[in-house]
């Protein structure tokens, strides 16, 4: 793990001070009921691989071709979290090398003075072993594959993103 990386993650707070880790926040003011559908949106912990091969990206049948992501409970070490569930996807661990973005969406409802903020905090990771060139995910409905470019579909977050890993 390199100086970029905590060896745990917990507090996202943390991260506006980091130099290295690129700080993006938005604000979005909604009525109550599109309140409600926010706050059921899960933070995810986003980890990015690269190889010779490209960018390694899973569809899991909801989201198209994004990043490995998973979704991260309150309280929860978010870099624990990556490590595990990556190596649940791939049946590979992997190092956390650095934290390269956080991303904060808050949801305001401008009549009851409620929000709720859903996170994303992206990753940049290496396998400890190696990832084969066809891939095979271990977790079912999830396909895995790599990418030498950004996938023409990719929405403008997920596309910006991946973008990070590829050369």
């Amino acid at each position: 793990m390199t100086a970029d990386a905590p060896d745990s993650l917990t507090d996202l707070a943390t991260l506006r001070d980091r130099e290295a880790v690129a700080v993006r926040e938005e604000i979005q003011v909604v009525d109550a009921a599109e309140f409600a559908d926010a706050t059921e949106l899960d933070s995810h912990v986003v980890v990015g691989v690269a190889s010779e091969a490209g960018v390694l990206l899973q569809n899991d049948g909801h989201h198209g071709w994004t990043l490995p992501a998973f979704p991260v409970e309150a309280g929860d070490d978010w870099l624990a979290v990556a490590r595990r569930e990556f190596e649940r996807l791939t049946g590979v661990s992997v190092t956390i090398d650095a934290v390269e973005r956080l991303r904060a969406h808050e949801y305001r409802v401008p009549d009851t003075g409620d929000s709720t903020t859903v996170y994303n905090v992206v990753v940049r990771a290496t396998p400890t072993a190696r990832i084969p060139e066809d891939p095979q995910s271990r977790v079912d409905g999830t396909e895995i594959q790599w990418f030498a470019d950004v996938p023409e579909d990719a929405p403008g977050p997920v596309a910006t993103d991946i973008e990070l890993f590829v050369d």
